[in-house]
């Protein structure tokens, strides 16, 4: 955790130095230019491991209804010696067990509920801080879900 504190550091420091808002790798850059920051040494498997994750994540197809949907579903879990790792497996094979379906669903719901916590806490503060402009944020998006599902309903139609 200590390297992230030291990136975050990094890039608050850098906001200070230009005053407001900025771009990554600019902030990448001063640190580097300013000894805050050294290149990291390159690990070919892990570069690879974080492109066929990219790769996975965003593959999708569409079934026969004309839904596009996720190909691939990925389930965490720490192994014995306290790493986390995923598995990996495509939606559609028959030997992706149910087990593991049911199991990436309820992650990445509650991947989608701790960001809309997070979210509710962030604009709670953010309308604490500027009592003058308050934020309104709704939580319920059934009528977003059912919009987007008419939406291709008559994007299908149009066809």
């Amino acid at each position: 955790m200590a390297y992230q504190k030291q990136l975050q550091a990094l890039f608050h420091d850098y906001e200070k130095h230009i005053g407001g808002p900025g771009t990554l790798r600019d902030a990448v850059r001063w640190g580097l230019k300013n000894g805050r920051l050294a290149e990291p040494k390159f690990d070919p498997e892990a570069a690879l491991m974080s492109d066929l994750k990219s790769a996975l994540r965003a593959e999708t197809r569409t079934d026969d209804q004309g839904r596009e949907y996720h190909a691939n579903a990925a389930v965490t879990f720490t192994d014995d010696g306290g790493i986390q790792a995923a598995l990996w497996g495509d939606l559609d094979r028959k030997t992706t067990p149910h087990e593991f379906l049911v199991e990436m669903v309820a992650q990445r719901r509650k991947g989608i509920l701790d960001d809309c916590d997070r979210l509710k806490s962030t604009v709670d503060h953010i309308n604490d801080a500027h009592p003058d402009k308050h934020i309104q944020l709704v939580l319920d998006f059934t009528e977003d879900v059912a919009e987007r599902e008419a939406m291709r309903g008559a994007d299908e139609a149009a066809e």
